[in-house]
């Protein structure tokens, strides 16, 4: 009992050390800074495309929103990368290795491409979400001012893309298949559901929102 109970205080000094290097507290004002850019630039080009007669407004509690939907979600993985550490150790104490074998286990941890890629992969997927979400809140402060939009799916078709943004690309990917601008996107590939305002659609999601006029009789 003495001996797991030193195991486990072991292990906790050097998570509790790991946690303070792994902090992406730090970096949130970067990563905050770069959404809002995101947002920013995808509300610009509506305004630009448009050229509607009014002053488009940041919508300042969506991007809060976006900020800390992306934080979190970098954090979780980052404290996943503490999950596989802690579990590391705990195989190497209890088979009593030699602290050069604890030193290869943690390494090996931190040289595991498939942690730095999820968090690559969660700054593209939550850099597409702010974009169209910036797309979105433009286009949607444009129609408040008279002017008649729909929107589409630009969908990116290539050997990567997912069988999800396939079939959005066949029901959304042209104007003539626009929907509303307060319609969500629906489709269902195997047994599930997909529903949302804008992409992502999924991890890695490189699908955008486009939108077309309508022209007064309502086409």
């Amino acid at each position: 009992m003495s001996v797991n109970l030193e195991f486990k205080g072991i292990i906790d000094v050097i998570l509790n050390n790991f946690k303070q290097i792994m902090d992406i507290k730090p970096f949130q004002p970067s990563v905050n800074r770069l959404i809002r850019k995101d947002y920013l630039a995808a509300m610009e080009k509506i305004e630009g495309d448009l050229k509607p007669n009014i002053n488009f407004i940041p919508e300042e509690e969506a991007i809060s929103f976006l900020n800390e939907y992306v934080f979190q979600n970098l954090q979780k993985h980052s404290d996943e990368i503490g999950d596989s550490l802690r579990q590391e150790l705990q195989r190497g104490l209890l088979n009593k290795e030699t602290a050069k074998q604890l030193k290869q286990r943690i390494k090996n941890v931190f040289n595991d491409s498939k942690y730095t890629n999820r968090l690559k992969t969660v700054i593209r997927t939550e850099r597409i979400r702010a974009s169209n979400k910036g797309a979105l809140d433009g286009a949607t402060q444009a129609q408040e001012s008279g002017v008649k939009l729909k929107k589409y799916l630009d969908a990116v078709l290539d050997d990567r893309t997912t069988d999800i943004c396939k079939a959005e690309d066949r029901k959304y990917g042209s104007k003539e298949q626009a929907i509303p601008l307060d319609q969500d996107f629906i489709v269902k590939v195997g047994n599930k559901t997909y529903k949302a305002l804008a992409p992502p659609f999924h991890i890695n999601c490189r699908t955008v929102l486009r939108f077309v006029q309508e022209k007064e009789d309502g086409n």
